[in-house]
């Protein structure tokens, strides 16, 4: 588990493109509030989905007031991720979802990131410290994150179910929880054990 390549959300790992066609997708999600004119527009492909694909929308120039946009384009159909994880049931629905032992700790990540607790804070999946959510942390930081932890772990406990144990960072404050992961992707978290603040 620790040695394991995971999706990064965040920032270039190589795996982002830059989207075809941008001019359409950007009429598309124009509105008085929002412009992705001028912005960078990357496509990366989810290796638990066939056909959708994630979609990042931020400034070419990353400055203090830049901000990242995600949406996910399924099908001939586009969502915004907006912290309501009803878009992820939706696209599990419509084009399937293809969970296996490789892909599923990637799932709950992806699942997490674009989840929002009640006071919009988001939840982040921290499997070890190498962990892209601590890019550019000092070495202080990351014994700090992961003090008393036994490490990330993944297990089948019937046919296409799974049980993964792992951090969490939510709010500024650590947990060590443990997740079921169901065929059709759906996450429910079983158990959680405040670890302390960040």
């Amino acid at each position: 588990m620790a040695d394991e390549k995971l999706i990064y959300i965040l920032g270039d790992d190589d795996s982002w493109k830059p989207m075809d066609n941008k001019d359409e997708f950007v009429e598309l999600v124009e509105s008085d509030d929002f412009s992705a004119k001028g912005m960078e527009i990357l496509v990366k492909d989810l290796p638990f989905y066939k056909d959708a694909h994630l979609i990042k929308v931020e400034d070419a120039v990353e400055t203090e007031d830049s901000g990242k946009f995600f949406y996910i384009k399924f099908g001939e159909d586009y969502a915004s991720l907006n912290g309501n994880v009803s878009v992820i049931h939706e696209v599990n629905e419509d084009i399937g979802i293809e969970l296996d032992k490789d892909n599923v700790f990637d799932y709950l990540k992806f699942f997490c990131f674009f989840l929002t607790d009640e006071d919009g804070n988001n939840y982040f999946i921290l499997e070890n410290d190498q962990s892209e959510f601590l890019v550019g942390r000092s070495i202080l930081d990351k014994k700090r994150w992961f003090r008393k932890f036994n490490g990330s772990e993944i297990k089948e406990t019937k046919p296409d179910y799974f049980d993964i144990t792992t951090r969490v960072l939510v709010g500024g404050y650590l947990y060590d929880a443990r997740f079921e992961v169901k065929p059709d992707g759906n996450v429910e978290m079983q158990e959680d054990v405040m670890i302390g603040p960040i």
